[in-house]
């Protein structure tokens, strides 16, 4: 597990970003308007408010509280993909370092794609790997022969926080000698120690990256 950490270590080293708190109201490019907070390009995702009337079996006595809720725009999903080689019959997952804003200590260990649709369609020149899941996104160019899809499922994001949000869940199998070329900031890692890295009390494995491990038992059988 050492050269995993020493991996993940050297790109926090390098990674030069800084997240600033900083009032909405200075946030270029962002409208605070009667009913959401929203980019006035209208992509993305927007804030909203919500009420919540006679809550079914939650862990409050409130019968109804408002919150803000997150809605994603256009699409309102994204797509998480990972990559997996059998070898030895040991799964090897493709996965990456991925700085974002809210994450604790700004880089965590990610899926292969970790994409809305939105950013997709809008940005998919900056997105690697995305040919790999292409069939039902665009005309993939690689040869089908050369990946198969081993699971392939919807799952709910976080209800508490996200507005009617869902995750399509890709995973793809490529040959064990398929030659891929890595960015820095990804490695392929064996599941024994992606788990290990997952136990660590320093939560660097993202939650995706958790709910692929979890049906791990179930794309084993299909593959």
């Amino acid at each position: 597990m050492k050269k995993y950490l020493n991996w993940y270590n050297k790109i926090i080293k390098k990674n030069k970003s800084r997240v600033v708190i900083k009032s909405l109201n200075k946030c270029k490019n962002w409208v605070i308007g009667q009913h959401n907070i929203k980019h006035k390009s209208g992509l993305f995702f927007k804030v909203i408010g919500i009420k919540v009337l006679d809550p079914y079996e939650r862990e409050t006595n409130l019968i109804s509280w408002e919150q803000p809720l997150i809605e994603e725009v256009k699409f309102g999903s994204g797509l998480i993909g990972m990559i997996i080689k059998i070898i030895d019959n040991k799964i090897f997952f493709l996965i990456q370092a991925k700085f974002e804003p809210g994450n604790i200590f700004n880089i965590q260990i990610s899926p292969t794609v970790q994409s809305t649709f939105s950013n997709i369609k809008y940005n998919s020149k900056k997105t690697k790997f995305l040919n790999y899941f292409q069939s039902n996104l665009l005309k993939s160019k690689l040869p089908r022969t050369r990946i198969s899809t081993v699971f392939k499922k919807w799952v709910s994001e976080d209800g508490g926080r996200f507005y009617k949000k869902k995750n399509l869940i890709h995973i793809i199998k490529v040959s064990h000698n398929e030659q891929i070329n890595l960015p820095e900031n990804y490695i392929w890692i064996d599941e024994t120690n992606l788990v290990k890295l997952n136990l660590l009390k320093k939560p660097i494995v993202n939650c995706h990256v958790r709910s692929i491990l979890s049906f791990t038992g179930y794309f084993k059988r299909l593959s």
